[in-house]
């Protein structure tokens, strides 16, 4: 291998050329990104859902408890 410059500067490839090669499919890259950004905060979503879920669940026990404890 050599330290040779203009070899060097062959062998380099510009990030403009790269992105030239998917300007085409910009469109489906686009939506492909949306898609995973959605399933990402859906997933993320997910425990604090559960959270809520079982905080309305307690309280809804807590309320049915207190009626009980007042009628009986």
């Amino acid at each position: 291998m050599t330290d040779d410059p203009e070899a060097c500067a062959a062998r380099h490839v510009s990030m403009r050329r790269v992105l030239a090669l998917f300007a085409p499919f910009r469109v489906r890259i686009a939506g492909v990104m949306t898609l995973m950004v959605r399933a990402l905060a859906i997933g993320l979503a997910g425990p604090f859902v559960l959270r809520a879920i079982t905080r309305h669940r307690r309280a809804w026990a807590f309320v049915a408890k207190s009626r009980m404890t007042a009628v009986g």
